[in-house]
This record gives C-alpha cells, structure tokens and sequence, in this order.
C-alpha cells in the first residue's frame, strides 16, 4: 500500500514539474492575445502587423499548447521512470496524434477538447505501459560494437511497438465506455431543463477545476457539441453567460482573491 501511494506522489510531482515547465509558454500566449485584445479595442494600427496575425499566431499557439504538454509530461514522466527521454516523447506523442486527431482534424471542436485532456492520460498510460513492457524478456542486443545509445534504442523498439499498440487499444476501450455512459446519463441530463443542465454543468466543470484539471474543456467532453450555443434569454448564449457572468478573467480571478485575502488578513 505505501509502494502503491508513493508510486502515485511520484507520477502526481511528476505532472506538477511537466506543468510548472510550460509557464514561460503560457505567459507568452497571454501576452500575445493582450496585445491583440489591446489593439483590436483601441484601433491602432500597425503597419508591420496585420490586423489577423497576431490572432492567428494565438490560435496556432493554443492548437500547440497540448503538444507542448504532452512533450512536457512524457519528458517527466521518462526521467521518473528512467526510460529514454526520446524514446518516451515519440512514444507519447504518436499514442497522442493518433488518439486524438486519428479521425478528427486538428481544429475540430472535439477533438480540440479531447486533446487537453489526451495531453496528460496518453502519455502517462503510454509510458506506464511501456515501463511494464521493457521488463519482459523480448529479444536484446548485446554487441559490444554498438554504442550503448543505439543498442538501448534498438531494445527498446520492440517494447514501444508493443506499448503503442496496447495503449491504443485500451484508450479505443475508455472512448467506448464513456461513450456508453454519456449515451445513458446524456437523456437525463438533457431533461433537467435548460437551467438546471446549466447549472449542472458549471458545478461539474468548477469541481474539475478544483481537483487541478482544465474543468471547462472536461466538461464540454460531457455534453452534446451545440450546448454552449443554446440560447437562454435576449440573444445571450450559454457560452456568452459563462464568459461574461461565470468566469471572471479565469485566473485574474485568483489574483482578485490573494488581494482579498491581503486586505482582510
């Protein structure tokens, strides 16, 4: 049991650092959609900048951000388990392309919400998987003519092929069965009124946050693709609702909170 927990704390540090690693990345995308906002609002136009590129470049960047977790996360997770850090990234990296994007383009809805949370399960199972594999007695090379790089590389392809195709097959498995729970759960949920779905929805998507997750995306995975769209009074969308009422600068909140907590302290 203390194995198993310490086994756990590792994996959950582990995550903790790949995630630390990408805040210099996060505050480069931060930074490049303020000065669009700022530029849009203000009207100020800048002859070396076009008026769409700084937003696509934030658009691109967003589509990179779970790439760039995923790197991160199968990075930390290689030196945890002490498996090659290169061979550990291209296998997470292909267990996550073909999981996420394998049926779906790259700026699909769903696959752009799967993909955040395929950026942390993918990896880690892939490399739980593949930490499990290297210890079965495959075929190795000893040749004392190879250097130690290329024959542990050579060693491991077997393992990887093996973990690639294990890990697929067990995520097809977890697809199906939320699918089957959201094909159960989805009539009654829809049922409650718009209101209550609603409301629902926030609580779980709050909740996932609390627990250290991206909760709005999660939740998006749990309901039908227009949920958001769905009018609820004077033109307002759902979507609308949540942005100008419900998420009040996301993390501007929390700085909103450590003033709070500072002024009455």
């Amino acid at each position: 049991m203390k194995s198993l927990v310490g086994f756990t704390e590792n994996i959950r540090f582990s995550l903790q650092e790949a995630f630390i690693a990408l805040v210099p990345f996060i505050i480069l995308i931060s930074a490049i959609r303020l000065i669009d906002f700022a530029l849009l609002y203000s009207g100020v136009a800048l002859p070396f900048l076009s008026d769409h590129t700084l937003h696509d470049i934030g658009r691109l960047l967003d589509i990179a951000m779970p790439v760039m977790l995923a790197i991160s996360v199968s990075y930390q997770l290689s030196i945890l388990f002490r498996i090659d850090r290169v061979t550990g990234a291209a296998l997470a990296l292909a267990v996550f392309f073909f999981d996420t994007y394998g049926t779906a383009s790259i700026d699909d809805v769903k696959a752009i919400s799967l993909a955040s949370v395929n950026a942390v399960i993918a990896p880690l199972l892939a490399l739980v998987v593949l930490r499990a594999c290297a210890r079965l007695p495959f075929p190795r090379l000893h040749h004392g003519a190879l250097s130690y790089n290329l024959e542990n590389a050579l060693n491991m392809a077997l393992p990887a092929l093996v973990s690639f195709i294990l890990t697929v097959a067990v995520l097809s498995v977890l697809h199906d069965a939320a699918d089957a729970v959201y094909a159960a759960l989805a009539p009654a949920f829809l049922s409650l009124g718009s209101e209550a779905a609603l409301a629902l929805f926030l609580a779980g998507s709050q909740f996932i946050w609390f627990l250290g997750l991206h909760g709005t995306n999660l939740a998006y995975l749990a309901v039908p693709p227009d949920f958001g769209m769905i009018e609820i009074a004077g033109g307002m969308t759902r979507d609308m609702f949540m942005t100008s009422f419900v998420n009040l600068g996301g993390s501007g909140a929390t700085l909103g909170l450590a003033l709070a907590i500072l002024l009455f302290s």
